[in-house]
């Protein structure tokens, strides 16, 4: 399991939607058979989600300005 490190949470209106939409497009972009990026890619990919989810909850709104790297 990973835990991001809390943060100031203000709104989380598209907090799932980021975390869902960030593991499709590391998945796309890896451009690999699905059961080979679960075994090599999926621990990062989560982490990478819920950094960003991490950030989308700390902006008010549904579509904040954040950088997605």
């Amino acid at each position: 399991t990973y835990k991001t490190d809390a943060v100031n949470q203000i709104d989380t209106t598209g907090a799932g939607d980021s975390y869902i939409a960030m593991i499709l497009s590391l998945l796309s972009l890896a451009n690999i058979p699905l059961d080979s990026w679960i075994d090599t890619h999926l621990e990062k990919a989560v982490k990478h989600a819920s950094d960003i989810s991490a950030k989308v909850v700390q902006k008010q709104g549904a579509i904040p300005d954040i950088d997605y790297k």
